[in-house]
């Protein structure tokens, strides 16, 4: 079920939490990729907006997990691990 499903078409649904701009009921692509978020709705094109700098944050945290686990296998084999900064020897 639709939660704009009562609404008639043209009439606004909200406001944009990021960019403040009106939501209306309509056909646009801009609303029909209108998404709610914890009681807050976010337009479309917020959304395209945010695309790019997501995509980029979902990268750069699986290869800081794949590091975590890295550097856990490493204290556990031997006790020390290498920084990947230094590239120094440090103990655990």
């Amino acid at each position: 079920m639709d939660e704009n499903e009562f609404v008639k078409e043209g009439h606004i649904i909200g406001t944009c939490f990021l960019c403040k701009r009106k939501v209306f009921k309509n056909k646009n692509w801009s609303t029909e990729a209108t998404v709610n978020w914890a009681g807050k709705k976010i337009c479309g094109a917020c959304l395209r907006g945010l695309s790019k700098p997501v995509t980029r944050a979902v990268k750069l945290y699986t290869k800081e997990m794949k590091d975590k686990d890295k550097k856990e296998k490493q204290i556990e084999r031997v006790g020390v691990w290498v920084n990947p900064e230094t590239g120094r020897i440090e103990k655990a």
